[in-house]
């Protein structure tokens, strides 16, 4: 069982990886976010796939097999990029809420290995939440104007609490 929901943390890492990369795709194509799209890809996307092999990695050392679960067809679509980064802060969110209910299980079942291991975890995804919540909070402030929103990809590296991977380009 607790295996099963460790599972779960591989595959939603990986989903996520999944729905940013859709996001990174929207703010270059649909709403010309050049910037946003090649830093976020590289510090956002990037990280997710790297998280789930981090719990993938933990399974392993405890003798328990993981198992990749499918991820849904990213293919939604918003009216402006700020729904974007309320999307990405919702889902950073759900993922988190997905960690604190396997460390409330281990716990009940006494595992303080991987309850320790998790809440490691859960502690590195707090600046990815806080990026979320910068992003969402910052272009809401600059707005859907095209002049606006060409200003807010041109700063938008300053909503980072994680470091921008795509710097050294």
């Amino acid at each position: 069982e607790l295996n099963s929901r460790l599972d779960s943390l591989v595959t939603g890492a990986f989903l996520l990886n999944r729905i940013l990369d859709r996001m990174m795709s929207l703010f270059s194509v649909k709403f010309k976010l050049l910037n946003t799209s090649k830093i976020l890809h590289k510090t956002l996307a990037h990280h997710f796939p790297l998280a789930g092999d981090e719990v993938s990695e933990f399974q392993d050392s405890r003798g328990m097999l993981t198992i990749y679960g499918d991820t849904p067809m990213a293919d939604f679509d918003v009216a402006t990029h700020i729904e974007l980064f309320e999307r990405m802060l919702e889902e950073f969110i759900k993922y988190q809420d997905a960690i604190e209910d396997v460390i409330d299980y281990a716990t009940s079942e006494k595992d303080l290995m991987t309850k320790n291991f998790l809440m490691k975890y859960l502690s590195e995804m707090n600046p990815y939440i806080t990026t979320a919540m910068n992003l969402v909070e910052i272009s809401k402030a600059y707005g859907v104007e095209p002049m606006a929103m060409q200003l807010f990809d041109n700063e938008m590296e300053h909503c980072l609490t994680v470091p921008n991977l795509a710097s050294g380009d």
